[in-house]
């Protein structure tokens, strides 16, 4: 849900039965804890999903039946894990987008918890010079000699928007 007028909200089904759910500090990761059960067989597990209800990945739980509670840390990149009796430390690791170009040049994207779009960064490594550029809803970067095709979704439906950028981040 966006907020608590929302007519079209977002529904997860994870699969599983919940003890806890919570979303990290910058609202762009939810963890769900609970059991599930597979072959027969009990098993605590954690599940992520961003914040459009898409299912990211699966922690497995070792010698516990069910995760009891959640607790991100502050930077959103560290979740503490309450099982049986046992408390287990996650470090999470996000699934950067980014390239490098034939003249030194990295492009990365991550998204700012103070921003709801995404911020390029060209980076000149010879240089060290810096060109920062925001795109909303990024998907994808893909870099090729001395350009980078930058793949983000429009609105709400399928279509995707390609932007071709040089070095320096100017759309061609």
């Amino acid at each position: 849900m966006r907020n608590d007028k929302d007519d079209d909200p977002i529904a997860v089904d994870t699969s599983m039965q919940l003890s806890k759910i919570k979303w990290n500090p910058t609202g762009t990761l939810l963890a769900a804890a609970g059991s599930s059960v597979e072959f027969d067989e009990k098993k605590g597990i954690v599940k992520f999903f961003d914040n459009k209800g898409n299912h990211l990945r699966n922690l497995k739980i070792p010698n516990c039946d069910n995760v009891v509670d959640i607790s991100w840390e502050g930077s959103g990149l560290r979740l503490s894990i309450g099982a049986g009796s046992n408390i287990y430390c996650a470090s999470i690791k996000p699934n950067y987008k980014w390239c490098y170009l034939s003249n030194g040049t990295i492009v990365f994207g991550y998204q700012k918890s103070d921003r709801v779009d995404f911020c390029l960064v060209f980076w000149d490594t010879k240089s060290d010079r810096k060109i920062f550029k925001y795109v909303k809803d990024l998907s994808e970067i893909k870099g090729e000699g001395e350009y980078c095709a930058v793949f983000s979704k429009v609105d709400d439906d399928a279509t995707v928007q390609i932007d071709l950028c040089n070095s320096l981040g100017t759309t061609l």
